[in-house]
This record gives C-alpha cells, sequence and structure tokens, in this order.
C-alpha cells in the first residue's frame, strides 16, 4: 500500500513549496492554513432529546424496580461497541475490493498514477497541511462506470477519499478538484464517525423512549377487552399499538438521520467553496446535476457526493441541486 508524508512547506522566495518524498512541488491552492474550521453543532436538538431520555430513564428504573438501570448500560455498550468496530474496519474492508486502486508513492518516490491523479493526490496533501491534519487521508480511484466519490473512516485523521474513474473521465479538472474539496470538508468535520454515533444514539434512544409508551398501553388494552368483554383481545391491542409505536419511532428517527445527512453535504459544498473559491464550487455542483443520477448502493448513500435523490429531499441522504447551488449563492455573497 502507498505511503502517505506530507511535510511542511518550504518557502523559497515569493512561492510555497510543498516537501514529499524528498521532491518538492509548487502550492495550487490561495487557500491558507487553518482557513477551513470544523463546522459547529447546533445543541439544542441534543439537549431536549438528553433531558428526554433521563426522563424516560428514570420512569423505566422505577417501573422494572431498578432492574432497568442494570440491562440499559449493557444494551447501550453493546451498540457503542459494534458501532466503533464497524467504523474502524470498514475503510479496510473497503480497500479490499479488486476495483479500488490506492495512489501514492512507491519506496522510490515514483507515484503509482496518472499524471492528473499525481495532481490530485498532491492536492489532498496540500489541504490536510493547511487543515492542520495529523495525517493526511488516504485517496484512492475505484473502477467503475458510475460517477461519484465517497469519504470514510474512523476520524479526519484515518480518512479515505474515493473517486470513481468514470468521474474523472467526464468532468473538467476543476470540477474533480472542486469535488475532492467537498470531499475533503466531510474528512474535516469528521462526518463518517459523527453520522455512525448519531445513528447508534438515535436508535437506542428511540427504543428507551417507546418503553414507557408501550408499558402504559397495557392498562388501556385491558379495559379495553372488559367495556366490549372480548376475551385475549389486550394482547392484540397490545401487540398492535407496539408495532405502531415502533414504526413510528423509527420513521423520526429515520428523518432525523437523513436531515443530518444533508445538512452535511451543505458543509461539504460550502467548505468546497471556500478552499476553491465561488465560481468553480458552483460550475461543479452545475456539471454534476446535469448527468443522470446512479442508483447507489444504500450502504454508501450517505458517504456519497450523489446521494439516493428522492422527489421530496426530506426523505433523500442529499439535498437537491437547486438547494445546493442556492445554498452557495446565498452563503458566498
Amino acid at each position: 500500500m502507498a505511503e502517505n508524508r506530507c511535510f511542511p512547506p518550504l518557502k523559497k522566495g515569493t512561492n510555497t513549496m510543498l516537501r514529499v518524498m524528498g521532491k518538492e512541488y509548487p502550492e495550487q491552492l490561495e487557500f491558507k492554513t487553518g482557513e477551513l474550521k470544523i463546522a459547529k453543532v447546533r445543541w439544542t436538538f441534543f439537549v431536549l432529546l438528553v433531558l428526554s431520555l433521563v426522563a424516560s430513564f428514570a420512569t423505566l428504573t422505577v417501573i422494572s424496580f431498578g432492574t432497568f438501570i442494570y440491562i440499559y448500560p449493557a444494551f447501550a455498550a453493546i451498540q457503542i461497541i459494534g458501532a466503533v468496530i464497524s467504523l474502524n474496519r470498514f475503510r479496510d474492508r473497503y480497500l479490499q475490493d479488486k476495483n479500488i486502486r490506492v495512489l501514492g508513492f512507491d519506496k522510490n518516490g515514483e507515484f503509482l498514477g496518472s499524471v492528473f491523479e499525481k495532481r490530485i493526490y498532491l492536492y489532498v496533501l496540500e489541504l490536510s497541511y493547511k487543515a492542520k491534519l495529523k495525517k493526511p487521508p488516504m485517496f484512492a480511484i475505484q473502477e467503475t462506470p458510475i460517477v461519484n466519490a465517497y469519504a470514510m473512516g474512523a476520524s479526519r485523521n484515518k480518512a479515505l477519499i474515493v473517486v470513481n474513474s468514470a468521474t474523472i473521465q467526464y468532468f473538467s479538472e476543476e470540477s474533480v478538484l472542486a469535488l475532492v474539496a467537498h470531499e475533503f470538508g466531510h474528512v474535516v468535520s469528521n462526518d463518517m464517525r459523527n453520522q455512525t454515533f448519531l445513528n447508534c444514539f438515535l436508535y437506542v434512544s428511540s427504543m428507551i423512549l417507546t418503553f414507557p409508551k408501550k408499558i402504559l398501553m397495557w392498562p388501556i388494552a385491558v379495559l379495553i377487552e372488559d367495556y366490549f368483554n372480548i376475551r385475549n383481545v389486550s394482547y392484540v391491542i397490545q401487540f398492535l399499538a407496539g408495532f405502531l409505536i415502533d414504526i413510528i419511532a423509527m420513521g423520526i428517527v429515520k428523518l432525523i438521520i437523513l436531515s443530518y445527512s444533508r445538512r452535511r453535504e451543505f458543509r461539504a459544498d460550502y467548505a468546497a467553496a471556500k478552499i476553491m473559491g465561488k465560481e468553480k464550487a458552483l460550475k461543479m455542483l452545475r456539471e454534476f446535476s446535469s448527468i443522470e443520477m446512479p442508483k447507489n448502493n444504500t450502504e454508501h448513500a450517505t458517504m456519497a457526493f450523489i446521494g439516493n435523490y428522492s422527489f421530496l429531499d426530506i426523505f433523500s441522504t442529499h439535498p437537491n441541486w437547486k438547494r445546493r447551488i442556492k445554498y452557495i449563492e446565498r452563503k458566498m455573497k
């Protein structure tokens, strides 16, 4: 596997140079060191959710005479451990795909890839330095006729950016570089890790929040059975009510997750505009909006540049193109 080395720039006259594998390369970007800031999180929703969780947890603990206080931490720990293991192993599993080609320099300092691929790779190294990452993300090309790009990894210092070969083949160099800047925006904001833990947290939360409602349904079901004098109907009511509550809770959780995913895309588009400039970022979005939308693997949809679009993007991992373009135009006035 290719080795990534990114050393601090060397000043030579008026030009700044990057030294990689003992060689010096000119910088490509006007983007300055430390200019890309990690997006701030809005905590209002999470504070309310945590308060609701505490209330539900206390209720369940009282109802179960203290038993739940032992059961829930074990259940939550299993969920979190599973998410951490999956997050840390996903990048390595992805790299085992035979269609994935990792770019970089070999031990002799020769680049493993084309001239343009080398330019993209050096561009990623420069971005990594200027964003003050401890380690630049790995960069790979996936041989596929589908136009797209992905970012993944357990953290910003253990990331992988993948660009599909069709993207490099069909789009302008500026648009490809702006696309890489978009994916780099995901890396800097730790979007891969945040999305994983948000999913885990919300699904565990939905279980806690729905338990009290299911327990309260039992006396209501018994009252209905006694009123209509239908034997054992309370069991049917309890089952159907519990099933309906689960469906509603999972639907709400899914909409929250999709909303966060769309917000990530806006932030990454804004990062691309800050790095490459407003016009280049808009050009990239317009070029990609003109292509037919690919059908992505659902597992990869939240990591992709082009997601699973719906007629209403409220049900999609990504905002529609018009909203993305308007967002950049508004933010970069």
